[in-house]
């Protein structure tokens, strides 16, 4: 049954990569109704972004939130950023911190930016910087471009201030790098 299930995500994978949006949701749904949660997270985009079906961002909510139920790292991130997009900062912040304390790094990178500027989350500096460290130590971009340019804009130094500017254009290049050979990869989420 598993490699059924497995045999079927890869099909809807073809289908997505290939354009052909209504086959993937197609195979989306028929997994998604049996309880599995990344086919869950993969209906909430086509809902989201309107592939495959109409767009329609309170079925994508609903579709994150029974993969964030299911315990899904994914559902609870994803169910967050949209909660951001709809205007409710406040609500999406929980649903990170969960993700989070299970170690998943997009929500980590995510919950760093949040506290270092005070958006949706207290303004603090020390948290933001936990959350982000902890987020490049699993190789994160985003991550590491936050730190890089922290260190850079606090640096009184000269060679702080290099630091900064290596370590921000290593994170731009590998994220980009990263981007084009895996554009699904967590290490380019926040």
């Amino acid at each position: 049954m598993q490699e059924n299930s497995d045999a079927r995500k890869a099909a809807a994978a073809r289908h997505l990569k290939r354009g052909r949006y209504e086959s993937a949701f197609r195979e989306y749904l028929s997994l998604a109704q049996e309880g599995d949660a990344a086919a869950q997270v993969m209906l909430g985009w086509l809902h989201q972004n309107g592939h495959g079906t109409a767009r329609d961002l309170d079925v994508a909510l609903e579709w994150y939130r029974r993969a964030a139920k299911g315990g899904a790292a994914e559902g609870l991130f994803y169910t967050a950023r949209l909660l951001e997009a709809l205007g409710q900062p406040d609500d999406a912040v929980g649903y990170l911190r969960t993700a989070a304390s299970r170690g998943y790094s997009p929500a980590l990178a995510r919950l760093g930016a949040m506290h270092l500027y005070g958006r949706g989350a207290e303004l603090k500096r020390s948290l933001a910087v936990d959350y982000l460290s902890n987020a490049a130590r699993q190789g994160n971009f985003f991550a590491r471009r936050e730190l890089s340019l922290l260190a850079w804009r606090e640096s009184a130094s000269m060679v702080g201030r290099v630091r900064g500017a290596l370590g921000l254009t290593a994170a731009v290049v590998g994220g980009m790098i990263c981007g084009l050979l895996r554009p699904d990869s967590d290490r380019i989420r926040s």
